[in-house]
């Protein structure tokens, strides 16, 4: 990790402690969705609440981005990430807790904008890699780790309560760590206080640039994006409630399969830098994405929880390995002067998938049961196949701005 900026280092720790904070809050949010009383379709409604807020600002906040920095930008983002999911807790009526939601996916289109911008912006063509798998091994350690977090932290809050000689109910305990959890997302925000950012040109690019951009590589970048979006939308939200509910493990055993996710997560970003050298940046993801097809058909047939948890892990190790491998790829293609407006748009289609796949899955859920979207999704990843071969290696073209 020789040559990575101090700016760089203090980024990444944030990010860090921002994921806690999402990965704790995709173990607990639903099941105290479930605690409120709420069934399964509602759960999927308030689910997609996040990824459309997402969606519909990921643009505006890029083009604020190029104007007041990304720093700002990402700083008042996890501010506002941290205050909304206390709110959630606090205010647990559905009018609420869908605004709310709206609000968390103001706060994540900070990161999913800024990170990938800062980091290209941060790093040379040769480093670069490195610098998006050190980003990719702390952000996905720090989901998982938060995962683990989120799993026992109601345990915790217990042990607290009973230490206080109070006795808390699970809706409170699980109350009491959604604040928890609000209060990581405003902690990480410190390590962003000493950055100061590169110089480098503040403004807004034409809109007839971006246009002319979606036309070519761009476009098929976000046409990927959008199928990836619908089929993480349909198993990520829903994949505790598989052990949980249609498996019958409780939820420390869902805890303890998330905490073995935490090697595959470290060992897939480690090997992407090899993996760029020696296979390029095309064929991992087409190889991978077709491999991850075939495990969400076993994660949806089988009986045994512990096999469950192992294509989880396996999967968990793809994701990582060719995540930041498509992270370089995607913003080497892209035109710098567009760079943030074409993220934006990447991000729209992407968290507009998620929310599609998600709803979509909640009715799944309640119509056919817990097996149907993740074997729609598996049917999907053919397309996750099929789109980048044609695109990318079929009609390879060496230009890389659009």
């Amino acid at each position: 990790m020789h040559g990575i900026s101090p700016r760089t280092w203090l980024f990444v720790i944030s990010l860090g402690v921002l994921t806690l904070n999402l990965g704790g809050f995709s173990v607990l949010f639903n099941l105290y969705l479930v605690a409120l009383g709420y069934d399964a379709a509602f759960v999927g409604i308030v689910l997609a609440a996040q990824p459309l807020g997402l969606a519909l600002v990921s643009v505006p906040l890029g083009l604020i981005s190029d104007r007041f920095g990304r720093i700002a930008v990402l700083a008042v983002c996890e501010l506002i990430l941290g205050l909304a999911t206390v709110g959630q807790a606090l205010f647990p009526d559905p009018a609420p807790l869908y605004a709310l939601g709206f609000a968390t996916g103001i706060g994540v289109a900070g990161f999913e904008i800024v990170y990938p911008i800062f980091l290209t912006e941060n790093s040379t063509p040769r480093e670069r890699t490195q610098v998006f798998s050190l980003a990719a091994a702390v952000t996905f350690l720090g989901t998982s780790a938060g995962q683990v977090i989120g799993a026992f932290l109601p345990n915790a809050v217990d042990l607290i309560s009973h230490r206080l000689g109070t006795e808390l109910d699970l809706l409170s305990r699980y109350q009491w760590s959604l604040v928890a959890l609000g209060v990581l997302a405003v902690l990480a925000t410190a390590a962003l206080v000493p950055i100061r950012e590169a110089p480098r040109e503040r403004h807004a690019p034409p809109l007839r640039d971006i246009l002319t951009g979606l036309k070519g590589r761009s476009g098929q970048i976000v046409l990927l994006s959008t199928i990836l979006g619908v089929t993480i939308g349909m198993t990520n939200p829903f994949q505790n409630l598989l052990f949980v509910d249609h498996l019958g493990v409780s939820r420390e055993f869902y805890g303890l399969v998330t905490s073995t996710v935490i090697l595959a997560n470290v060992a897939g970003p480690l090997l992407s830098t090899r993996t760029r050298r020696r296979w390029g940046d095309r064929w991992p993801w087409i190889i991978g994405r077709s491999v991850m097809g075939i495990i969400l058909v076993i994660m949806a047939l089988s009986p045994n929880a512990y096999l469950t948890a192992g294509m989880v892990w396996l999967r968990g190790f793809l994701v990582t390995l060719i995540t930041p491998i498509m992270n370089v790829f995607q913003m080497e293609m892209i035109d710098p002067k567009i760079r943030s407006a074409i993220t934006g748009v990447n991000i729209i289609c992407f968290y507009l998938g998620i929310t599609t796949g998600t709803a979509a899955a909640g009715w799944l859920i309640a119509t056919y049961g817990y097996p149907a979207p993740f074997l729609v999704a598996a049917a999907l990843h053919v397309l996750l196949f099929v789109v980048p071969w044609y695109y990318f290696i079929r009609h390879r073209d060496p230009a890389t701005s659009t």
